[in-house]
């Protein structure tokens, strides 16, 4: 065996000693630190394929406050500026990545690959920040190959973090995947009429008294439910960081008399009756076919497609989707709330930060051709700092024919799941099925409304000029009587 030969072997059996020392040593970490994950054994009745997670991104800042609203001053209270993570999201994000690691151990293994592993996200910072961090939880570079330190200036951090990469889309409001937020006259118009039914108009008008109270204070009308809505949502992201409105002192001029007469106690209350306005939001503007159909479509076509391509090597989502064993998608509770309601399996409750769906693709053991569909949703993340292992809750597919593999196992087959998402299709001309028109179109329309314009008035002026003439011939028609 020449020298080479012999250097290439003694490098192998030392990466192989390396990992397997890591694998004994994050074994002995999990022992301590959490409990059992969950765990796909040779007794069980199927196997699991593949795994697609949507996640709503961790605690952030406002998205926007304006004076008067109380805690406007971004210096002060929001230095990390409007629409960021907050420490605690960033940590219970890294937490979420770890305990996901966990749950998963048995199917995902240890060493992270961007052959087996794709990151998708919201082009927003929090939403990219997010997807980072729960990589940094679920992928620690474990071994010698995923460890970057060849300086003493990097060794600290290489033996912690590894880069993972993580897709995006640009312009942001263009994601029709991840955001809800691309241009659709027609979807917005059905979503107004929702939001303005009036069952929410009773609710405006049953929480007036509330209502003109902040009013008063913000100096603002509040007409709609999305406007009442986004005061929910910013007083209880200040609750949340501990900014109370009533405890507020503004840096310069006077506060509003009304918040005087607040406590502790009252503002929760408020903050209560609050919310329901937001859950009102949330079950109205998803409550449409269409609405469904243009915002929740595509990233549940895809989840459907990617399964598809587990199934048979012959009909692949895409060429780059076929070797992938996780799919992460990080996005917003919009998204998340779209997905549910399509599904038909919404709690009627807010979707948390960090909120995450888990589809899980299985094959069966006994037929080989048989596949199923299961859906988990993690929707109390609040303590996610101290937990030891994620307890997420099986979700049951309304109008799939469930099949038992035991008490706890209830599967949808994948052929009723993907049935059950056909009617939800993106559409294939998103113009035209949104009522768009291209700047051509505009143009000619215009064009041809000149026109006819233009010949109308050629009309009436030629009916003018010969309405004089015949006027002029008929009086020339007679003489002067004398």
């Amino acid at each position: 065996m020449d020298s080479w030969n012999i250097w290439s072997f003694l490098t192998i059996i030392l990466i192989i000693f390396d990992n397997n020392r890591q694998s004994f040593s994050i074994g002995n970490n999990e022992v301590q630190g959490l409990s059992s994950s969950k765990s796909w054994t040779s007794n069980d009745q199927t196997i699991l394929r593949h795994v697609q997670i949507v996640f709503r991104h961790g605690d952030r800042t406002p998205v926007w406050v304006e004076p008067p609203e109380p805690y406007y001053e971004k210096h002060k209270y929001w230095p990390q500026g409007f629409g960021q993570l907050t420490k605690q999201g960033k940590a219970k994000a890294y937490r979420l990545g770890q305990l996901l690691r966990k749950y998963y151990s048995d199917y995902l293994g240890w060493r992270f690959s961007v052959q087996e592993v794709f990151i998708r996200s919201s082009a927003l910072d929090r939403c990219i920040e997010t997807a980072q961090l729960i990589m940094a939880g679920a992928y620690p570079p474990n071994s010698s190959l995923a460890r970057w330190n060849i300086s003493s200036t990097s060794e600290p951090l290489a033996k912690l973090w590894q880069p993972t990469p993580i897709e995006s889309f640009i312009p942001a409001d263009e994601d029709t995947l991840l955001r809800i937020n691309k241009p659709c006259p027609e979807a917005d118009e059905i979503k107004e009429r929702l939001l303005d039914s009036r069952r929410n108009r009773r609710l405006l008008q049953r929480y007036r008294p509330l209502l003109d109270q902040l009013e008063r204070i913000l100096s603002d009308h509040l007409h709609t439910i999305e406007q009442v809505s986004n005061v929910h949502e910013n007083m209880n992201i200040m609750h949340e960081n501990g900014y109370y409105w009533y405890k507020w002192e503004p840096e310069s001029g006077n506060r509003s008399e009304e918040l005087s007469k607040w406590t502790q106690e009252s503002e929760e209350e408020i903050r209560r009756q609050l919310r329901l306005f937001e859950v009102a939001k949330y079950r109205s503007m998803f409550d449409d076919d269409f609405i469904k159909q243009v915002r929740a479509g595509e990233l549940l076509h895809r989840i459907g497609d990617i399964f598809k391509s587990r199934r048979s090597v012959m009909e692949p989502a895409s060429d780059s989707d076929r070797d992938y064993r996780l799919h992460l998608y990080s996005t917003h509770d919009t998204k998340l709330a779209a997905l549910l309601q399509t599904l038909n399996v919404w709690n009627q409750e807010l979707v948390p930060y960090l909120g995450t769906l888990m589809f899980e693709l299985h094959q069966s053991r006994e037929n080989s051709s048989q596949y199923y569909v299961q859906l988990w949703y993690l929707n109390e993340t609040a303590d996610l700092l101290e937990a030891q292992e994620l307890r997420p809750h099986r979700l049951d597919i309304p109008g799939c024919d469930q099949e038992e593999f035991d008490e706890q196992n209830l599967m949808c087959p994948l052929d009723e799941f993907l049935f059950l998402i056909q009617p939800f299709s993106p559409p294939q001309d998103w113009k035209h099925s949104c009522g768009i028109h291209s700047e051509l179109t505009a143009m000619i329309s215009v064009n041809i409304l000149l026109l006819i314009v233009n010949l109308t008035m050629m009309f009436f002026l030629l009916m003018g000029i010969m309405y004089v003439c015949s006027c002029i011939n008929s009086r020339s028609g007679y003489e002067r009587l004398r």
